[in-house]
């Protein structure tokens, strides 16, 4: 999407060592208002109506969370999130 632009970034790592990652960052100044609701209930409401190219909003929660999981990486705001979407989950298989 035209607002946002790909973008190379140094990281430092837990272990001292550095490491390049591609990220998306929005572009200053494009967005005349947030893209997502402000607060945590608007928030859920729009990943469960969500669908994509690759799933669902919900999907891209559980995958997101469950990434995070293997990685060891606690984000109270998406940990919450996934809670409120778990109802709404379909996992195949």
């Amino acid at each position: 999407a035209a607002e946002l632009a790909r973008t190379r970034v140094r990281l430092r790592l837990g272990d001292g060592s550095e490491a390049t990652a591609q990220s998306w960052v929005s572009q200053p100044g494009v967005l005349t208002h947030p893209p997502w609701p402000s607060t945590h209930d608007g928030l859920a409401s729009a990943f469960r109506h969500a669908h994509g190219t690759v799933g669902t909003g919900v999907e891209y929660v559980r995958t997101l969370v469950h990434a995070m999981e293997r990685w060891r990486i606690r984000d109270p705001l998406i940990e919450s999130l996934w809670e409120m979407l778990q109802p709404y989950s379909n996992p195949k298989g």
